[in-house]
């Protein structure tokens, strides 16, 4: 049970289809159309953040760096005394993601919970002025 609804309704999917990635696109057009059934609209194509690899203009780059510089001016919120290492609150989702590692990735929570991570970044660099979704570095080289 998922949303009120049921997993039935999904496609069955060829190999093919998996390996070309129409199979996951295919599976976020059903979840968008979920979200928006089940949030009454309020999430749809037209507010939702669409996270792009490498493609901030100068000024979004500027707003993002500004957002960044923010968390790092702003203090921990971890208790005192968890994370001697914590000097600010960049620094709280740096210790989170790598305290979480070991936990979550690999696991069948690991998408939910990097989801609900990363929109809590994501808010959180919105606090500091940035209007962007989370920009996707990636670790491959630059095209």
């Amino acid at each position: 049970m998922v949303g009120g609804g049921t997993l039935s309704h999904l496609p069955e999917f060829k190999d093919e289809d998996i390996s070309s990635g129409k199979a996951l696109a295919e599976l976020g057009k059903l979840a968008l159309e979920g979200a928006e059934k089940l949030y009454n609209a309020k999430c749809n194509k037209t507010n939702v953040k669409v996270r792009k690899e490498r493609t901030l203009t100068k000024p979004q780059r500027r707003e993002y760096i500004a957002a960044i510089q923010c968390l790092l001016s702003k203090p921990s919120t971890l208790p005192p005394g968890l994370v001697p290492a914590a000097q600010n609150h960049f620094d709280d989702f740096v210790y989170i993601h790598l305290n979480q590692t070991n936990m979550v990735h690999g696991t069948g929570n690991f998408l939910p919970w990097h989801r609900f991570f990363i929109k809590t970044y994501e808010t959180r660099l919105a606090a500091c002025g940035y209007t962007g979704a989370l920009p996707f570095l990636g670790m491959g080289p630059r095209r």
